[in-house]
Formats: C-alpha cells, structure tokens, sequence
C-alpha cells in the first residue's frame, strides 16, 4: 500500500504564468502573517463571510428564512470532524472511525486531514457574524463517519462507513472523496442499502487536476447525486470533470469554511476549492428541502433538487451541469413538484468519470488495486492566511493614504467591517494554537 504523497497541482484553466506567482505568495504569506500575529497589539479580524461567496450565488439568507435544516442528519463520510471548532459547537454527533481512520478518539469527531471539518462547515456551521463560517443548513445535525485519518482510504471502509451511517439515522450521506473506473460491488451494494434505507447519497463529480477525466465512484453509481463545480459568475468551473452522471451543479471555485486544529490549521478557517464543496453544498440543500417537507421520500428530495435546477447548458440535462444549477431557494418554493415511487437518476445513471477534491496542495489515498482516491485544498490555513496578509497589506496602505487626503469612498462591501464599526483584534478561535486561554473552556470532544 503506497504511502502518503503531498504534491502541488495547477487548477485546470489557469496559465503557467498566473500559477506561480500564487505558490510564492502563498509560501511567503504563510511565514509573513504568523509573524505578525506574534506581535503583541491589535490586528485586524478576518472577514470569513468574505470568503463565502457561496451564500449569495445560492441566496441562503432567503433560503433560511424558509428552514434551517432541523431535524435532519447528514453523515459526512471523510476523516471526521473537528467537534471542538466553535463554528461547529453542539453540530456534530457522536460519530464513529473505521478502518484506516481509526486511532485516538474513535467517535470521528477529530480530523487529523482537515477536509472532513471543511465540508461538514459547508453543510451545517453555525454562523454568528462575518468573522464566523455559516453552513447551507444551520439547523442540521452532522454525523461523522471517519474512514481514513492521514494515511490511506480503502473502498471497503467507505463502503462500510456509508452503512453505519444509514444504521444511525443519516438522511443524506455526503461523500467527498472518488477514485477513476468503477466501483467494487461493496460499495455499489453499501449505496444500494442506504437507498434501501431512504438516504440521499451525494458525491462531487470531480477534479481534473488530481488526473480524473470522467465521473468515478461513487459518483458514477447509479442513484447517487453527482455534483459538478461552478465559479463565482456561475459558469461551469474549469476544474470540474463532467460526464453522463452529473445531476446537479454547484459553486467549487474557492471558498472559505471550518478548518481543523488537528491539522495545523491556526486561524481556524481553510479555503477549498473542488466538487467536494459542491457536494456539501447540495448535502445542505437536501437538509433544507427534507426539514421544510419531511414526509418527502429521499427520490421525492432528489426530484424536487433537479427539478427546480437552473437549465444552464443545452436544454435539459447535459454532462456540464446536469439538470443545471442548484436553486436552493426554488427547491424550497416551487409547487406542484410531483411524488415519484423510485430515484430518478437511477435510469441511465451509468456514466463514466470521477470524483475528487482539488486544491494547492492534494493528499493522494490509493486503495488496494491501486487506484487513486484523491482530496485536496489549501489546508492549514494557508489560503486564509493569504487573504488576511492582503487584507493587512490594504489597511495599512489605506492608512498611509488616508495621512494625505480623504478617499471619496470605504472599502467594498463585504470586504472590511462597516464603516464606523471597530475593528477587533485578531485572535483564533479558543482552543486553536495561538489563540489566547478561553475564559470557558470548551467542552473536549466525547
């Protein structure tokens, strides 16, 4: 079995020459801010509803005002999560390990990886003002499942975590990792019982850059909810594979959520970038659909999510976006959306591809017949980290100008703190390296 492998990718659509210069600014950035949280003083708080661009493309403020997810599991099945980040305080269940994640507290609620925190953020952290993460679904309860820790992850252990997960009440299973081809019949079997079970099973459709070229397990199997990436601008992103198996698309170009202390994150916040975080995202929205109408049967929710999609390609479904672009807010609206007796992506769901996180840096798992199970994304804060050195960098340029005249206008909405408003100094969340002793300690993981 083949050890961890760390390499740097380059994002499919970016030139050679636009790349580098990230990669040194992030190398650099990285030892320049934890320089300048080691001064003692005031700092400037980082905006991480900034980095969530994701809340408007979707219009989640609309969107929970009609629900917020209660009442409702979602098992992240990845390498657990990061219970004592206080984004995700009281989210997350007692969970279990299996596998390759087992060690240390084996109720999944530590993530020695990272990713697990960053998905389980996009799907439920609790918000609290633009210095917090806010998940598609608030209200949710997350179910972590940890199958691999920093080593390797096998298909058997996804497959088993998926049934453990559905034996444990979780609605809607997200899984964020993929490997190219098809998938061992443990696994087409572990997601035949969870729709069996009346689960909603997600994948992320995948990444080109960790050398998938098509929709792979398990996103490839037939009933589960293949996701596709979009950018900003709602196009369909560069980085995302495609294929006859997409159902859905959501945003992938780069957002900021809940990060892992465990993993070295100090900021307590990473930034990601792949069809796992659209993945997470459509988790969050069946969460939303399932609280606001909980007699639906999980093919009435996956019915309702492509039949409300925004067509963005060629009429009708098509291997880009799928049914289209996920509407969270007309998923929750729209009338007169009919029952169906069975999954609606199981006729003709038997196309190819893969599916996988990207990112700056990417953890290679390969299984025992050797093919890659892959996740990615700039891990341990560094693209948090990037961000707050440029935000510094404006402030104080902005101040120097300021000493010479008054700019006719502030900053960018969403960009600093209002205008008029304090700016509070800097500290990383209780509990996570650098930050100061919390009056109350938080509760440790059980």
């Amino acid at each position: 079995m083949a050890s961890v492998r760390r390499f740097r990718t380059r994002p499919a659509g970016r030139t050679h020459s636009r790349r580098r210069p990230v990669l040194v600014l992030a190398a650099t950035a990285t030892a320049a801010v934890l320089g300048v949280l080691a001064v003692p003083g005031p700092a400037l708080a980082i905006d991480v509803r900034a980095g969530q661009w994701q809340l408007d493309a979707l219009h989640i403020d609309r969107a929970q005002q009609l629900s917020r997810g209660s009442g409702v599991t979602v098992a992240v099945v990845d390498s657990g999560v990061d219970a004592s980040h206080p984004d995700l305080s009281g989210q997350i269940l007692s969970g279990t390990a299996i596998g390759g994640g087992k060690g240390g507290a084996n109720d999944g609620r530590t993530d020695a990886a990272g990713h697990g925190t960053h998905m389980a953020g996009d799907i439920a952290a609790k918000g609290g003002g633009r210095e917090h993460a806010l998940g598609i679904a608030p209200g949710a309860k997350i179910l972590p499942v940890r199958v691999f820790s920093t080593g390797t992850a096998e298909p058997s252990d996804i497959a088993a975590g998926i049934r453990w997960a559905v034996d444990h009440h979780a609605r809607i299973v997200n899984v964020s990792l993929s490997a190219n081809g098809t998938a061992p019949s443990g696994l087409v079997d572990a997601i035949g019982y969870a729709m069996r079970k009346g689960a909603v099973v997600v994948a992320g459709a995948g990444n080109l850059s960790n050398g998938q070229d098509g929709v792979g397990y398990p996103a490839n199997v037939p009933g589960v909810v293949a996701v596709s990436g979009t950018t900003r601008g709602g196009a369909f992103w560069s980085g995302s594979v495609g294929g006859p198996p997409v159902a859905l698309a959501a945003p992938a170009d780069g957002v900021v959520s809940t990060g892992s202390k465990a993993a070295g994150n100090r900021t307590g916040y990473t930034r990601d970038e792949g069809t796992s975080d659209a993945a997470a995202f459509v988790s969050g929205a069946a969460a939303l659909v399932w609280s606001k109408y909980p007699s639906l049967s999980a093919p009435d929710v996956i019915e309702r999510l492509i039949r409300t999609a925004d067509d963005a390609g060629p009429s009708g479904r098509d291997t880009q976006y799928g049914f289209g672009r996920l509407d969270v807010v007309k998923a929750l609206t729209a009338k007169g959306i009919p029952h169906v007796g069975r999954n609606p992506l199981l006729a003709g769901g038997t196309g190819s591809g893969a599916a996988t996180p990207d990112g700056g840096r990417t953890l290679v798992l390969k299984d025992r017949t050797g093919t890659y199970l892959t996740y990615g994304g700039i891990f341990c804060g560094v693209g948090v980290l990037v961000v707050v050195l440029v935000v510094v960098m404006v402030v104080v340029s902005g101040r120097r100008r300021r000493r010479r005249a008054q700019p006719p206008a502030g900053p960018p909405p969403g960009a600093f703190p209002d205008p008029g408003r304090p700016v509070p100094p800097y500290a990383p969340p209780p509990g996570y390296p650098g930050a100061p002793p919390p009056q109350h300690p938080p509760n440790p993981p059980h």
